[in-house]
């Protein structure tokens, strides 16, 4: 049987994540309540991933995963400001 989707597909569904991010801001995306305006924090990313749990796609996965690993991966450091999150109280 032939894979119905691509990595290229996995990649587009990630980057529409990050943009769907991006243009929701940081008072629905900031995980720290006292910087979101009493809104929740959006969902979007548990959306995207039963997207992924749906389509059952390994070629698909891999694009979206490859997207966020070069996104968290690349920047210079993101893990030390949620290893601070954790460690506190």
């Amino acid at each position: 049987m032939t894979e119905p989707f691509a990595e290229r597909d996995g990649r587009e569904l990630a980057v529409q994540m990050i943009h769907e991010l991006l243009e929701a801001g940081d008072d629905a995306c900031c995980i720290e309540s006292e910087y979101r305006d009493v809104v929740p924090q959006t969902d979007a990313v548990t959306r995207y991933l039963a997207v992924l749990r749906e389509r059952q796609s390994p070629a698909l996965d891999a694009g979206f995963a490859a997207i966020l690993t070069d996104a968290l991966g690349c920047d210079p450091n993101p893990a030390e400001f949620y290893d601070s999150l954790i460690e506190a109280p």
